[in-house]
């Protein structure tokens, strides 16, 4: 079977691995057809008919998503949809950080963007309800740190009756 064209999903040539290629046509299958954790794809010569490949292509294919923590793969089964792990985003940052020394910099500031997006999304979706695992929630904000109970900190006091007054870090339980 020809490698560069097919039914619906032909791959044009191009400099970029036939398998690399596969590998985001499934991903996007995945995505595409709201696939999750355990759901099967289909078979190899499904997706061989479908993007105009052979299977060894699309078992390359299958192989790096399985890598990238994308699939799980055993032998004789359907490959199925992965619980979304961060073994691609570990993989890629060893590699930055070994390739380039200075590559540090960078990361911190992707660290830092990500994490103010994510406080700030938190923040907007915090609930009384999922607000109250920690006693030191509360709408009247103190400067003073406190200790919740799993043992994180917190600058807000305690909102329970006995802890209305501003709290500290000896005084929160």
């Amino acid at each position: 079977m020809p490698e560069s064209s097919g039914p619906s999903g032909a791959l044009p040539r191009d400099r970029e691995p036939l398998g690399t290629r596969v590998a985001a046509l499934i991903t996007e299958h995945i995505g595409r057809h709201g696939l999750a954790d355990g759901d099967e794809l289909p078979s190899e010569a499904k997706l061989a008919e479908e993007y105009g490949v052979s299977q060894r292509i699309v078992r390359d294919a299958l192989r790096a998503l399985s890598q990238q923590g994308v699939i799980r793969t055993r032998q004789g089964k359907r490959a199925v949809v992965s619980e979304l792990r961060p073994v691609a985003v570990h993989s890629y940052f060893k590699l930055a950080m070994e390739a380039d020394g200075s590559a540090i910099d960078e990361l911190i500031e992707l660290r830092l963007a990500l994490e103010t997006k994510a406080a700030g999304l938190a923040a907007t979706r915090i609930s009384p309800r999922s607000s109250s695992g920690c006693g030191a929630c509360s709408t009247r904000p103190s400067r003073r740190a406190t200790t919740c109970a799993d043992g994180s900190s917190s600058i807000w006091p305690s909102t329970s009756a006995s802890s209305r007054r501003p709290a500290t870090a000896s005084s929160a339980g």
